[in-house]
Formats: C-alpha cells, sequence, structure tokens
C-alpha cells in the first residue's frame, strides 16, 4: 500500500459477473463497501485488490436513454456503451410515446436523454417539445442531445429552437459512432448541471 493509506467507506461499482452455472449474469451496480485505501503511482487509487470507479461516475449513477426505433442501431448503441465500460443502465425506447410514460412516470434521475429524430408515433422534435411544456421534467434539467442522420440544415434549426444540449450526426462506422458517444458521456459527466449532485 502507498504512504498515505487510511480506512474509509466507499461508494463502488461492481461489475456484472456470471452466475455459477453460467445461464445468467448477475446485474452490476453501486454499493458502499468498507476498505483501507491508498494513493499508488499516477494517482491511482489501491483498495485491497477491489476495482473501484472514478469519482465523477458517483453522480451520474442515472440511466442513460436512448430513443431509437432502429434495432440495428440499438445494438450499435449498445455494444458502444459496452466496449467504452461506461457503467449506467441503458434504456431504449422505440418511440417518443414510450419514452415520455417513462420520463413522467419513473422516480429515477436519468443521467443523459440520446434522441433520434425520425421515429414512428411521435419523433424526436415532438418529443423535446412535449418535455418543454412539462413543469415536472423541465425541472428535472435531464441532459438531451439528438443522434441522429437526420442532418438537415431546417431539422437542426428546429431542434436548437427547441432547449436541446447538442445535436450529433450518426455515424455508420463503428469506431466513429464509438467517438461521438465518449465525446457526449465525458462532457455531460463533467459538466455541472441540477441534476449532477442527486
Amino acid at each position: 500500500m502507498a504512504d498515505c493509506d487510511f480506512d474509509t467507506k466507499l461508494m463502488a461499482y461492481l461489475l456484472p459477473e456470471p452466475t455459477r452455472d453460467g445461464s445468467k449474469t448477475t446485474r452490476g451496480g453501486f454499493c458502499e463497501i468498507p476498505a483501507r485505501i491508498g494513493i499508488g503511482t499516477n494517482n491511482c487509487v489501491i483498495c485491497d485488490q477491489i476495482s473501484v470507479i472514478n469519482p465523477r461516475a458517483m453522480s451520474i449513477k442515472g440511466p442513460i436513454i436512448s430513443i431509437e426505433d432502429d434495432a440495428d442501431d440499438q445494438f450499435l448503441i449498445k455494444s458502444v456503451m459496452e466496449e467504452l465500460d461506461i457503467p449506467n443502465e441503458l434504456l431504449f425506447f422505440n418511440n417518443g410515446v414510450e419514452a415520455l410514460l417513462y420520463l413522467e412516470t419513473t422516480r429515477d434521475q436519468p443521467f443523459l436523454i440520446i434522441c433520434d429524430i425520425n421515429m414512428p408515433i411521435m419523433n424526436g422534435l415532438e418529443l423535446r417539445e412535449r418535455i418543454d411544456k412539462n413543469e415536472y421534467l423541465r425541472k428535472k434539467s435531464i441532459p438531451f442531445v439528438f443522434l441522429s442522420t437526420a442532418d438537415n440544415p431546417l431539422i437542426i434549426e428546429a431542434a436548437y429552437d427547441s432547449t436541446i444540449q447538442g445535436f450529433f450526426k450518426k455515424e455508420n462506422s463503428f469506431g466513429d459512432l464509438k467517438t461521438r458517444i465518449r465525446v457526449i458521456y465525458d462532457y455531460w459527466a463533467y459538466c455541472l448541471h441540477p441534476n449532477h449532485y442527486l
């Protein structure tokens, strides 16, 4: 251990692990653990062989909401999140109506909404408008960004007429999509906003 060892309690994110029979995987999650920690080389946290998450993730534990009707794109987004080791739960909704119902009824404080534009029943622009008009959802201050192939200037202008926090083009390349999502996630992980402290 390092010179500055001390006993404490830490919030740790336990990674999902296979069950003994290998048929299922346990769900990861945050928990409080007693620990003796020290600071090693490169300011790395050493915690009696327990891997501890970056402290910034403690305040961004809410789920990431992806509103995307294309099954292939859902698979790509899920794969990117897994490869980036993003610990937040990822929830998919196929259209704005499904997402709005969840947002209006959940007690969770979502960390981030990533929304497509073109979807059936209720598209992304309509969803954003409904959120803006809902006092309860406005006060939750959930960061909202569009991730879409719809890069028409008129659509982008319409999107920014509402209170979105970003518009990103959805790339077909896995590597490019990974870069986009990494930028989005890192920005909101460090950015201070009202739900950052919940």
